[in-house]
């Protein structure tokens, strides 16, 4: 793949790109030349010249130019681009939003060589060859049509990382990606987490709506704080007992039957496991911190076991067949059985596709 070896020179950027063992020299042009020049360029080049301009502030080509050529952090959002080559020359560029526009092609991407955070949710992108080589800390990409992974391998400056609704099946080029604390990859064609095995320093971890049975690989992974494993094929829940630190669970729609070997999460404070088929909640009084627990639609008769608790602030049993439907701790609020006035936990958030802060 294409990396930056090169130089800038006065009122052009001189790049030279190396294709395999081809090294040749390929001028960039500066914003100025493409603004200049703009009334005979495609309307889809245009398009993307007055964005520049939009958040230059100004019409000027060259007083744009030099606003640009000063800014790290650009905006190009919502604004139905697909056409990124005005933005070669903005090598100095940390932080780029290009989200919710109608890109494809990443080419360009490729000499903007200080890039640490970048926003591409919501595009047409199916090959980020492109990006090979970024200093990417933060890198977004739900919402496009990825299936290859490879060119990410070897970014291991990666902290950050959201992939959800995509094509991916093989996560391997994320395996040596030790740098990662948080890792979306929700709504994808997951069966084998295999190769996050060696994640050690992951924290968050969503892996919601894939095709995953076995959750053995997480068993390394003792620093996680936040787990999302919702609407896959999980039946065993072995994998989950050395996360003495996990804070935040979700487990809603498998096929989970035995809650055992949650007992040693003792720093738990919220779970959610409905749509299982959950029948003893024995194990509970052993999550000392828990405060927030759903079990909607399981196979719970006897919710005896969580008098002796004394942390839970709500514990929802709607749609289980439970025998005595009074509470066995006080305040009896805290225990819900019917849909009618459902508490929603103010902590929960069900997207964070541009949350890349955590």
């Amino acid at each position: 793949m294409k990396r930056l070896l090169g130089w800038i020179s006065s009122g052009s950027v001189s790049v030279a790109m190396v294709w395999g063992n081809a090294l040749y020299a390929q001028e960039v042009r500066p914003f100025s030349a493409w603004c200049e020049e703009r009334a005979s360029l495609s309307p889809e080049t245009q398009r993307t010249i007055e964005a520049m301009l939009h958040r230059a502030e100004t019409t000027d080509c060259v007083d744009a130019d030099v606003i640009l050529r000063e800014t790290t952090d650009l905006n190009l959002s919502v604004r139905e681009l697909t056409d990124l080559r005005p933005l070669a020359s903005l090598t100095q560029l940390t932080r780029l939003d290009l989200s919710l526009n109608q890109i494809s092609d990443l080419s360009v991407l490729s000499s903007l060589q200080n890039l640490d955070e970048l926003l591409l949710s919501h595009n047409r992108i199916s090959d980020i060859s492109a990006l090979e080589g970024l200093p990417l800390q933060k890198l977004n990409l739900d919402r496009n049509q990825i299936s290859d992974l490879s060119p990410l391998a070897n970014t291991a400056s990666l902290s950050v990382l959201f992939l959800n609704e995509n094509q991916i099946y093989d996560i391997a080029p994320l395996a040596d990606l030790a740098n990662l604390r948080t890792l979306f990859v929700n709504q994808n064609r997951i069966k084998s987490i295999e190769p996050l095995k060696d994640l050690i320093n992951l924290r968050t971890l969503s892996l919601n709506e894939n095709q995953i049975r076995n959750i053995e690989p997480l068993l390394p992974l003792t620093q996680m704080y936040e787990l999302h494993l919702d609407e896959n094929n999980i039946v065993e829940l072995e994998g989950l007992q050395k996360m003495t630190g996990l804070n935040e669970l979700y487990l809603n729609g498998n096929d989970i039957v035995n809650l055992v070997p949650l007992r040693p999460l003792t720093s738990l404070t919220e779970l959610y496991i409905r749509d299982n088929h959950i029948r003893n909640i024995d194990v509970l009084p052993q999550l000392s911190s828990l405060n927030w627990v759903d079990f909607e639609n399981n196979e719970i008769s006897d919710i005896s076991p969580i008098s002796k608790m004394t942390t839970l602030v709500r514990a929802i049993f709607v749609e289980n067949p439970v025998k005595t439907r009074n509470c066995p701790i006080e305040p009896s609020s805290i225990c819900q059985f019917s849909s009618e006035s459902r508490a929603s936990n103010p902590s929960q958030t069900t997207s964070r596709d541009n949350d890349l802060d955590r």
